[in-house]
């Protein structure tokens, strides 16, 4: 599939980068925090508390326990060519000892390292970016885009990069009922789950721009453990297939193929929804919405 290129508008970043330590933005009555500890992006793992980011909406539920609507958000990645007995790395525990630096105003932030990777797969330098806004009452629209930029003079870098989220709808990790069909506008694609309970209803759609897989089904078959080669969400299981039991918990997760010439960049963009469903492309222009008025494509 084509990559993707977007361009985020980030005005009103006024914070002054900082040392990792995790970060709350806010818009409205939604939050999203990575501040209860220190590495957003340091584990894949299904259970590891060091990714459990929040996404939360006060006001969208009568029940005090039942805003949050995300547990965690995960983004790792594997050198072109790695299989599934490799494991998906992480962005702040693999490389050669930069340090990551953060930036937080309002509903935007940035995370950024540089060197990671290895030296025979190849070094590279990260940048997630962060833009949180409430388009209507108690709903919650976050957009992250990652940015690769590869420093070599002489060679390209191949990586497939993957996102998943495991859905926490009404603050409990039961009853996601996730919808059997992929939601699919222009290069947008999105993967929803609802939950009722007690007269609260909440809806999540984890969407992504131009992915290459994508996979719904629980978090065991998303996610990947360290060992890697048994589990779906390692990567080879984004198999382009939704599928969990109405009662269970419900994750999803998208991939994506990258191939970056020496001194170049390239980026990919996902989107947590809640309560809220992205317009059309037309119709997102229109409002602006997100910065996706700013997004354009370009061949890999």
């Amino acid at each position: 599939m084509k990559s993707v290129i977007a361009l985020i508008a980030v005005a009103g970043l006024t914070a002054a980068a900082t040392a990792q330590s995790g970060f709350t933005l806010t818009a409205g009555t939604a939050t999203y925090s990575t501040a209860s500890f220190n590495n957003p992006y340091a584990s894949w793992a299904t259970t590891s508390s060091s990714a459990a980011t929040a996404l939360t909406v006060s006001g969208a539920s009568s029940r005090t326990s039942a805003t949050a609507s995300i547990r965690h958000d995960t983004w790792g990645f594997r050198y072109t060519g790695q299989g599934l007995s490799s494991n998906v790395n992480t962005f702040a525990s693999q490389g050669f000892g930069n340090g990551v630096t953060e930036t937080a105003a309002g509903g935007n932030g940035t995370w950024t390292r540089n060197g990671i990777g290895s030296s025979a797969g190849g070094l590279f330098n990260a940048r997630f970016e962060f833009a949180l806004t409430q388009p209507v009452a108690n709903s919650a629209l976050l957009q992250i885009t990652l940015t690769i930029t590869n420093p070599s003079t002489t060679s390209a870098l191949g990586l497939r990069l993957f996102n998943s989220v495991d859905h926490q709808l009404l603050g409990t990790s039961a009853g996601d009922a996730l919808d059997p069909t992929l939601q699919s506008f222009g290069s947008l694609v999105g993967i929803r789950s609802d939950q009722s309970s007690g007269g609260s209803s909440m809806y999540l759609i984890h969407y992504a721009d131009n992915p290459g897989t994508y996979r719904g089904a629980t978090p065991a078959n998303v996610y990947t453990t360290s060992s890697g080669a048994a589990n779906s969400g390692n990567g080879g299981l984004h198999n382009n297939t939704i599928n969990v039991p109405a009662a269970a918990d419900a994750a999803s997760g998208y991939s994506w193929d990258v191939t970056i010439a020496a001194g170049q960049s390239r980026s990919v963009t996902a989107y947590y929804s809640v309560n809220y469903t992205i317009p059309t492309p037309g119709a997102a222009a229109l409002l602006g919405v997100a910065g996706m008025v700013a997004t354009r494509r370009r061949r890999a």
